[in-house]
This record gives C-alpha cells, sequence and structure tokens, in this order.
C-alpha cells in the first residue's frame, strides 16, 4: 500500500470516529436531560397537596354582583279617596324593578378535608330596592278631579308602595334570585376546584327569606 493510500484509510477511519463521538455525545445529552427532567417530575409529585382553604374560598365568593338580583315586576295600584277611604279615585298600572340582596359579608365557607366537602352557606335574602319606571304608568280615574298633572308623583308614590308590599311576599322573585345566587357561586368555586384538581364535593346552601 502506497502513501496516498495509507492516507485515505487513515481520513476515513478519522471521520468515522469524529461522526461516532458525536452520536455518543448526543445520546449521552438526551439521556441527561431526560434524567433530569424525570428527577424533577417525581419531586414534585413528592410535594404535598394544595390545601383548600375557607380564607381563599371566601375572597371568590364574596364579590360585589352577588348582592343584588334584579326583577321586573308588573302591578296595579289603588289610590283612595282622602274623605272617604272605602272609595276608590284611581287605579294605575306600573312596571317595577325589585332589587333583591344578600350581605356578602355574612357568607359562610366551611372547608371539611376529612369528608371532601366545601359547604357554602348564603345568608338570607332581603328585598333591598324598589323604583317604578315613571313612563310606564297608566291610569283609570273614577273621580275626574283626580286627574291633574300633579298626579304623576302621588301615583309614583302609591306605586312604589304598593310595589314593595307585593314584591317581599312574592315568591318567585326570591326563587329566581336564590337561583341566581346559588349558581354564581358554583360558576366562581368549580374552575377554582378545577385547576387545583382537587376532588372536593361543592355544596351550597341559603338560609330563608326573611319578611
Amino acid at each position: 500500500m502506497d502513501k496516498d493510500e495509507t492516507k485515505d484509510v487513515r481520513n476515513l477511519l478519522t471521520s468515522k470516529f469524529a461522526k461516532l463521538c458525536y452520536v455518543l455525545i448526543l445520546i449521552i445529552a438526551v439521556l441527561c436531560t431526560a434524567f433530569v427532567m424525570g428527577r424533577k417530575s417525581a419531586e414534585a409529585s413528592k410535594q404535598e397537596p394544595y390545601v383548600v382553604t375557607e380564607s381563599a374560598l371566601e375572597k371568590i365568593v364574596k364579590i360585589s354582583k352577588l348582592s343584588t338580583f334584579e326583577a321586573v315586576y308588573n302591578g296595579v295600584a289603588q289610590v283612595y279617596n282622602e274623605k272617604d277611604a272605602l272609595k276608590v279615585d284611581y287605579y294605575v298600572s306600573y312596571e317595577a324593578v325589585a332589587k333583591v340582596g344578600i350581605d356578602v359579608n355574612e357568607i359562610k365557607v366551611l372547608v371539611n378535608d376529612e369528608t371532601k366537602k366545601i359547604t357554602i352557606s348564603l345568608p338570607a335574602l332581603e328585598l333591598t330596592e324598589v323604583n317604578v319606571d315613571e313612563g310606564s304608568l297608566d291610569f283609570i280615574f273614577y273621580n275626574d278631579k283626580r286627574n291633574t298633572l300633579g298626579v304623576t308623583q302621588e301615583a309614583l308614590e302609591a306605586c312604589k308602595k304598593d310595589a314593595r308590599i307585593a314584591c317581599t311576599y312574592q315568591e318567585s322573585i326570591y326563587e329566581l334570585a336564590s337561583k341566581n345566587a346559588k349558581r354564581i357561586v358554583t360558576a366562581l368555586v368549580e374552575p377554582f376546584l378545577n385547576s387545583l384538581d382537587c376532588e372536593y364535593t361543592l355544596i351550597v346552601n341559603q338560609e330563608a327569606t326573611r319578611r
């Protein structure tokens, strides 16, 4: 074998050796990376599970939009004669918006880690405000003398009083408000629990309405 042939063989062997070394280094790097990531994953899995605290849940559910539920109420008020309390001067139909709310500061959260249950107790609903739409007033007069420009203000006050009394005992308003409050609480808390991968059962209760 002459010098040129020897040189070619040496170059070929050197090239193959370099490629082999490169492949080995690459394999070692991949294995090291996999080992480190696997170790970190194992360490993470050994960490203590997240503990759901009552204070954390209270911060989530005690929001302003929970405090008020609005419902439209249509009614008819009667306005009596000042001299004859049994005589109706006129009837006035109206549309009102009744606001029913709760005191968010009275919301109670109880976490039972043994039974994996979260109980959120909402306070009783209360009628907080009644607003009558002046543009919705429609009159039927029995005493034409009362049909004056100043009758609107008197009628508004009569309608507000009538609506407050009626809405206080309108069960459907409180039922809707209660369902709405429970729905909002559930929508707020469940995503939070799901993000923590917690196996807790959520229970939302509400006190009976006080009147």
